[in-house]
């Protein structure tokens, strides 16, 4: 019989919110947003800013992506959008331009970090203890981190502080 359960934790990350330079939004919750414009991302929930939308405090603008919030911030065409750690890094390492005149709050969308696991279909329980020693190893394999310097991550938790000055 398979058994079907979580891994460890591969990667944690946290929602950052980002603004443009020349109008900052120090994010201090929902409140802190009011009379702004957030770039959401098509068919996403965005629990605590529900009742700012609902009240009309905060307008909500989706985009299809975190690229094309990314642009419409830059055009000032949205006031701030949330993204991921890994992929605020992604873009200051692939995609510097993305990035140009974008401020990140010093306080994250939330103290809790996301974690990303793997959900597998063990055979045994030594199948599910091999992937444990793997995810264990990860900080300290040399492929794992090639494959995280490709897209800027190789150990950072967090992107650039510098856009915050």
């Amino acid at each position: 019989a398979a058994n079907i359960n979580w891994s460890d934790v591969v990667m944690e990350s946290h929602d950052l919110v980002l603004s443009s330079q020349s109008k900052r939004l120090e994010w201090q919750g929902p409140a802190s947003a009011s009379g702004l414009r957030f770039g959401g991302v098509f068919g996403h929930v965005y629990t605590e800013l529900n009742s700012a939308f609902e009240q009309g405090l905060v307008k909500r603008d989706d985009a299809p992506d975190d690229e094309s919030n990314l642009l419409k911030l830059q055009k000032q065409r949205i006031d701030f959008l949330f993204l991921q750690d890994h992929a605020a890094s992604y873009y200051l390492h692939r995609k510097p331009a993305m990035m140009e005149n974008i401020y990140i709050s010093r306080t994250k969308r939330s103290d809790k970090p996301y974690s990303l696991r793997i959900l597998m279909k063990f055979r045994t329980d030594a199948d599910q203890q091999a992937l444990k020693n793997i995810i264990g190893r990860m900080p300290q394999d040399a492929e794992w981190q090639t494959i995280l310097r490709r897209y800027g991550l190789s150990g950072q938790t967090q992107p650039a502080r510098s856009l915050q000055q």
